[in-house]
């Protein structure tokens, strides 16, 4: 996807980084970024949960948060967050706490931890 244009409000909102400053390089020079991660579902009924994110149509305000708790969690898809049958979310995932063990061996980036308002 080619960025050719800043989203309204997201540079008053969100706090300047290193991923702002790149999006916002990208805007002003009109390029195109492109990976080649591939992170595949865990089990049968697996979802991302950045699908169910956007299908609830938050602001870009609240998709900063939400994102900055999934980086935080190490977490990708609902398997990441539940019990290996799908049924409840881990209770570790409810206190905020990060997995011992993850399923997902990326190199994350690091994200302090949020704010209990954030939570």
């Amino acid at each position: 996807k080619i960025l050719t244009s800043p989203l309204r409000g997201v540079d008053k909102q969100l706090p300047k980084t290193i991923a702002t400053s790149v999006r916002k390089f990208c805007i002003n020079h009109t390029m195109k970024l492109e990976h080649n991660i591939e992170a595949p579902l865990l089990r049968e009924h697996d979802s991302f949960l950045r699908h169910h994110y956007c299908e609830a149509q938050h602001t870009k305000y609240k998709g900063y948060i939400f994102n900055k708790c999934r980086v935080y969690l190490k977490i990708l898809t609902i398997a990441d967050m539940t019990t290996s049958d799908g049924s409840r979310v881990l209770q570790s995932i409810w206190n905020g706490q990060r997995q011992h063990t993850n399923l997902r061996q990326y190199d994350w980036p690091q994200q302090r931890e949020p704010s209990k308002e954030e939570w």
